[in-house]
C-alpha cells in the first residue's frame, strides 16, 4: 500500500469521525459516506467502501467511529484496504 493511499484512508477515517449522531444502520451508512464523500469527493467510491467494510464489521462499531470514537485498528486498516480496492474496482489504479 502506497503512502499517499494511507493518508487518503487516514483521511476519510478523519472525516467520519467528524461526523456524529447515531441511529441504525441507514444512518451509519449516510454518515460514513457524508464524511467519506467531503474527503474524497466521490460517493460511489464511499459507498464500496462502506459496503466492504460491512462484510467485516457491525455497523455499530463503523458508527461509533463516527461518533468520534477512535477506529480499532482492524478498521482503520480495513478502511485503508477498502480504499485500494474500491478503487482497483473502478479503475482507477492501474493494474499491477
Amino acid at each position: 500500500m502506497t503512502l499517499q493511499l494511507c493518508r487518503r484512508a487516514a483521511l476519510v477515517l478523519c472525516m467520519v469521525v467528524l461526523a456524529s449522531c447515531s441511529g441504525g444502520e441507514d444512518h451509519a451508512r449516510r454518515t460514513y459516506v457524508a464524511a467519506c464523500t467531503s474527503g474524497l469527493g466521490n460517493q460511489d467510491l464511499c459507498s464500496c467502501m462502506y459496503n466492504k467494510l460491512r462484510e467485516a464489521h457491525s455497523y455499530g462499531e463503523i458508527e461509533k467511529a463516527t461518533e468520534g470514537e477512535p477506529p480499532s485498528p482492524k478498521l482503520a486498516y480495513d478502511t485503508a484496504k477498502a480504499l485500494e480496492s474500491c478503487l482497483k474496482d473502478a479503475k482507477v489504479l492501474p493494474p499491477k
